[in-house]
């Protein structure tokens, strides 16, 4: 299962037949288009998670970065952590 996604896309997988994972990117096929997801670590990898599923889901999520300065919290009203969230079953094209 790749609920985590902080490795290297090592065999893409297709979502929806019309999106491609491709780890740090999801690819669409019928526009074209790419995106980059996750949080960017230090290291140069990303972090982001996908759900618990044996099949490859349609929402990824991630720890939204920080507001402003570094180091500061984002910019939600709420206690936790933002998360930045791109569900591809609302794509349209």
């Amino acid at each position: 299962m790749a609920s985590p996604g902080s490795y290297a896309a090592i065999s893409p997988r297709r979502r929806a037949d019309r999106f491609i994972d491709l780890g740090a990117t999801v690819h669409d096929l019928v526009t074209g288009q790419s995106v980059e997801i996750g949080l960017k670590k230090s290291q140069g990898g990303t972090t982001w998670h996908s759900g618990v599923s044996s099949s490859p889901g349609l929402v990824f999520s991630w720890q939204a970065p920080s507001c402003g300065s570094s180091g500061s919290p984002s910019c939600g009203s709420g206690n936790g952590p933002e998360l930045a969230v791109l569900n591809l079953a609302a794509v349209q094209g």
